[in-house]
């Protein structure tokens, strides 16, 4: 989501490009300009660095000034589900939707020490034997030796995490599983200003 300032900013640009046309519109929001803008405030929140939660909080745009102009919509309707034919899936879908509005609201779970704990559906987990990352591995991309070549297979899968360490390790692990040998390529950060130019990869991806 973005910070409250860039609406702010851009709200002061309108007022002042549109009041050269009619300086009333500088009284105006955007000056008189009509803006429709779609989020969430239940899912990502502005990215403050070592921000307390409070600063979060107050860097969302409905703790600006522009706040008292807007006429909030509720989208109810789940669009994925409009043009779905298989009945198991589409049910499916719904019921797993519910469960992540009932989280939004805060309308499940139960109070804790340490905040709301909510329980994760049993079809949700991935059950573990130790070695964590071959357990989710495994689940996201069974029999993944015989689908190495295979995009469609690659393309509808994809493992999230929170944290750039445990992306280093999922990384790690599978690339120990790949046949061959490890070649790591560097990407420049700067560009040489030269005349004369190179179709080698050596250049272009240095090792």
């Amino acid at each position: 989501m973005t910070h409250k300032y860039y609406f702010e900013a851009l709200d002061k640009t309108l007022r002042d490009i549109c009041s050269s046309v009619n300086p009333k519109n500088e009284e105006l929001p955007f000056g008189g300009k009509i803006l429709v803008l779609g989020g969430d405030f239940r899912q990502t929140l502005p990215v403050i660095s070592k921000g307390t939660r409070a600063e979060i909080v107050m860097s969302a745009i409905n703790s600006s000034y522009l706040c008292d102009c807007v006429q909030v919509m509720h989208l109810t309707i789940n669009m994925r589900l409009m043009h779905q034919s298989n009945i198991l899936y589409r049910e499916e879908v719904e019921r797993f939707a519910r469960w992540i509005l009932h989280i939004g609201e805060n309308t499940i779970g139960k109070e804790s020490g340490r905040g709301i704990e909510v329980e994760i559906p049993p079809d949700l987990l991935i059950h573990s034997n130790g070695d964590n990352f071959k357990a989710i591995v495994d689940s996201t991309y069974p029999d993944l030796h015989n689908n190495m070549s295979n995009f469609d297979y690659l393309e509808e899968r994809a493992i999230l995490t929170p944290t750039l360490e445990i992306v280093e390790g999922i990384n790690n692990y599978v690339l120990s599983m790949l046949l061959g040998e490890e070649v790591k390529y560097f990407s420049y950060d700067s560009i040489c200003h030269t005349a004369a130019s190179s179709s080698s990869d050596d250049d272009i991806y240095p090792q």
